[in-house]
């Protein structure tokens, strides 16, 4: 009797197992973050964005401060914009001369 019972239970939870829902039709771990933060969007938005502050003369400020400020800028432009992770925002952007090496 022992034996029919548990065979039983094994087999109901064989069973839901079986029919559990899966749901994971367009998941791509990591690669839709990369695959932005690695295209050409980066030339035409956030690099566009970054000269555009590191340009702007109607600021007073210093031309260091000018960079921070552009330098701010580009990240946000890839993190809100394009949607790349935080990994990929600060491997991109370090300082002010690795992001005009990128622009180039």
């Amino acid at each position: 009797m022992k034996k029919s019972i548990v065979a039983a239970g094994m087999a109901a939870i064989l069973l839901g197992i079986l029919l559990m829902p899966r749901n994971d039709a367009g998941f791509h771990a990591g690669e839709p973050a990369f695959a932005a933060c690695s295209a050409v969007e980066i030339m035409n938005n956030c690099c566009f964005k970054f000269r555009k502050c590191l340009d702007d003369d109607s600021l007073d400020v210093s031309p260091e401060a000018r960079e921070q400020r552009a330098v701010g800028e580009f990240r946000r432009c890839l993190r809100s914009d394009l949607g790349c992770s935080a990994e990929m925002t600060e491997m991109k952007s370090k300082d002010a001369r690795q992001i005009r090496a990128i622009c180039r």
